[in-house]
């Protein structure tokens, strides 16, 4: 920002059109300045109070409603290895010949 900030304050426009084009430039970087800076600030703010509200609200509802209302997995939710490779866990390779 400070290069092209430097560059931009060190050039002289010469002609009519060099002027509105230096116009221009300068309002554009006036524009991404000032939104840089809104970034930066809300960067350093953080989330507002009641919005860390509402998420640890939802986070420590979402915990207690699990351990209320308890069941169990579905059998298609996961496959583990005795799904995969039969009851005792290790594959059976007999078969495919």
């Amino acid at each position: 920002m400070r290069m092209l900030q430097s560059h931009l304050v060190g050039f002289e426009p010469r002609t009519e059109g060099q002027k509105e084009l230096f116009a221009e430039a300068h309002r554009g970087f006036s524009r991404l300045a000032e939104l840089r800076g809104r970034r930066l600030q809300s960067v350093r703010e953080g989330l507002p109070g009641p919005l860390w509200t509402i998420v640890l609200a939802g986070a420590l509802s979402q915990h207690c409603g699990h351990l209320v209302f308890r069941h169990e997995k579905p059998k298609h939710a996961c496959l583990d290895d005795r799904h995969v490779f039969g009851t005792s866990g290790s594959p059976d390779f007999s078969a495919r010949r």
